[in-house]
């Protein structure tokens, strides 16, 4: 199973996944200095956006077998800037960082866009349907 999941993983480019962030970083980077932070919090709203949006650039349809297995064991290319979090604490930035962060996101996103094309989205526009519609 291990070796399906690797065969999965090799065809993602870190480069493309990079680029398929680009437009959406720069208002994750303003909302996450906009968010107060508690002096033990390690895991932060950008790196939550990061991790939530690769894995839903995956086939993997198991959120606990990504974050355990593939995020947590290195299975992942270090050029993604993914960086391990325990399951419990990635379930806990569920409730700790809105859903209207996200949606945010996404109103910036379409905002830019001219209309009948959606070019930051054209690779992965179907997988990325579940975040457009979180919280409506």
């Amino acid at each position: 199973m291990i070796d399906n999941i690797q065969n999965l993983l090799e065809v993602r480019s870190p480069n493309l996944f990079n680029k398929l962030l680009q437009p959406a970083l720069e208002k994750v980077l303003e909302q996450e200095r906009q968010l107060s932070h508690h002096h033990n919090q390690t895991f932060d709203y950008a790196m939550f956006f990061r991790i939530l949006i690769y894995y839903f650039t995956t086939d993997i349809k198991s959120l606990r077998l990504f974050i355990n297995t593939i995020l947590n064991k290195g299975l992942l290319s270090p050029a993604l800037e993914l960086t391990p979090v325990p399951y419990t604490t990635f379930g806990e930035a569920f409730e700790r960082f809105e859903v209207s962060l996200f949606q945010e996101v996404f109103e910036h996103l379409a905002a830019g866009l001219k209309k009948g094309r959606v070019n930051e989205f054209t690779i992965y526009n179907w997988q990325l349907l579940p975040l457009l519609v979180l919280g409506k």
